[in-house]
């Protein structure tokens, strides 16, 4: 037996709506908690690569985003820079989920988004702090030294985000639901991201040369 609440929607129509609330009162407590996480990650990382990894693999940067890389090579806890982006980008999310209040399709796309970007970026620093504290324990399982350019960084960073991104595309394309399309071009935004990176890097080395 079919029926309709107060707003004129069916049972299974509320229960989405509903389920589409849930998910954005997630979005909003888990963002601030993923950048905070990304951020104090990453140094986190940088300490421990210090250690002993640095000796053998040497690079300019282990900050792979211009934007943060002075920041992450002093190892600034307090970074009231960052702190105002957390808390704008929050504010903006707030807005645009409860005020603007846009359709299920675009709140799932978002949501997905939002949560493989950041599970695929937390998920990258659990890799490199489990692979330093490795090397800090067994450093006699590593020899010799390699010095990278910023370049090759980024190229080998970029390619290592393949084994996340491929599995996500083929899903969006298997099941194409708004939350797993978002999931798929959050992978997609990394290539695109670190292209911009080499793009820059290389716009300032032909700026030095001329």
């Amino acid at each position: 037996m079919s029926g309709t609440d107060s707003s004129g929607a069916t049972p299974i129509q509320a229960n989405a709506q509903h389920k589409v609330l849930q998910m954005t009162d997630l979005i909003i407590l888990l963002l601030p908690v993923f950048m905070f996480s990304d951020y104090y990650l990453t140094i986190w990382g940088a300490k421990l690569r210090e250690k002993c990894y640095a000796d053998h693999f040497q690079i300019p940067s282990y900050e792979l985003n211009p934007i943060w890389q002075a920041d992450i090579r002093e190892k600034k806890i307090i970074n009231y820079r960052f702190m105002t982006i957390v808390v704008t980008i929050f504010l903006l999310v707030v807005f645009l989920f409860k005020v603007l209040k846009p359709s299920p399709f675009l709140t799932n796309f978002l949501s997905g988004y939002i949560l493989a970007h950041y599970g695929i970026l937390i998920g990258r620093h659990l890799s490199n702090i489990f692979l330093f504290n490795y090397t800090i324990k067994n450093a006699t399982e590593i020899a010799g030294q390699i010095q990278y350019s910023q370049e090759y960084s980024l190229h080998a960073s970029m390619y290592q985000y393949s084994v996340a991104i491929l599995p996500l595309l083929f899903i969006g394309v298997w099941i194409q639901t708004p939350f797993i399309l978002g999931c798929a071009l959050a992978g997609v935004g990394y290539i695109v991201m670190h292209r911009n990176w080499i793009r820059k890097l290389r716009k300032g080395k032909t700026r030095e040369t001329t």
